[in-house]
């Protein structure tokens, strides 16, 4: 009953502009992004604040689960997971769309740079104005996700894996909008599973 209101937007997206408004509620609620935006000291200059934005949209622990076949037993149960909560919260075609789900967080996953990569202090460390990161990665509604994240007056920002950028944003745009919509639904509810009632407390 608490997510319905939640989904029920979901269900109701008529277009992408729709499930990128909801990724940017994420930020400061339930559900997942592509994308995850927090303020830090920036790294150039520590004298001031900086926004800094990296991938995201994963829920697994990390790419390397979607990628390397030692994880096709993780992989199999994190879909039977993903059906039993779209089932729990009352989505259509639960084990049809956990397949779905899970092909596009793995194609997310292979745009994904890798730990090592991410820990380069030089390499992630990309500033670019808003203007500027939707020129560089076209296909994702941009100014909706950065109004609705609470975000889009800053004037600049530190893209951390700047290449992944482009990928992941052409990954959304290729991807179906009842995909979307169920690995929105998915995520709001998986985010929230630790406050629900006991059939989703024992199901995360």
């Amino acid at each position: 009953t608490p997510l319905r209101p939640l989904l029920d937007t979901i269900a109701q997206a008529r277009d992408k502009d729709a499930i990128a408004a909801a990724m940017g509620r994420a930020q400061g609620g339930f559900g997942r992004s592509l994308f995850g935006a927090f303020v830090g000291d920036d790294a150039k200059d520590p004298d001031r604040y900086t926004l800094y934005m990296g991938q995201g949209g994963l829920g697994l622990g990390d790419r390397q689960m979607y990628i390397d076949e030692k994880f096709a037993p993780q992989r199999a149960r994190y879909e039977q997971y993903i059906a039993q909560i779209l089932s729990l919260a009352g989505w259509p075609k639960p084990a049809e769309n956990a397949k779905a789900i899970l092909a596009f967080e793995t194609r997310i996953a292979n745009a994904h740079w890798t730990r090592a990569e991410s820990r380069d202090r030089d390499k992630t460390y990309n500033p670019a104005t808003p203007a500027e990161l939707a020129a560089q990665a076209p296909g994702f509604p941009w100014a909706t996700y950065l109004r609705e994240a609470g975000i889009d007056t800053a004037p600049r920002m530190v893209l951390r894996q700047d290449s992944a950028f482009p990928k992941m944003a052409a990954i959304f745009a290729d991807t179906d909008l009842e995909t979307l919509k169920a690995y929105q639904a998915f995520s709001i509810a998986d985010t929230a599973a630790p406050l629900l009632s006991k059939a989703f407390v024992d199901a995360e």
